[in-house]
């Protein structure tokens, strides 16, 4: 629980750092926080989880992400894709 807000400190650390540049794009320069968040937390995940950002057209367009399990060492979509 600790380590969780460790990674949403760092993650909004990182946001204000972009947001302090003025060059940032709206959504896009987000991404990577993102992720880095999502995979921290979702390390002690049962099967652990991995966020990849800009994945494949999944029938629903191409979603900005999703969460994937390891399944015979493949990434798996366990869920719907995710969407901010």
């Amino acid at each position: 629980m600790k380590e969780d807000i460790q990674f949403m400190e760092a993650y909004l650390k990182d946001l204000s750092d972009l947001h302090q540049t003025g060059g940032r794009v709206k959504e896009e320069s987000h991404y990577g926080s993102l992720a880095n968040l999502l995979n921290g937390i979702a390390k002690s995940f049962k099967p652990p989880v991995k966020c990849i950002i800009q994945i494949m057209n999944c029938g629903v367009g191409n979603p900005d992400g999703g969460l994937f399990t390891k399944n015979n060492g493949i990434m798996v979509m366990r869920q719907y894709p995710i969407s901010w």
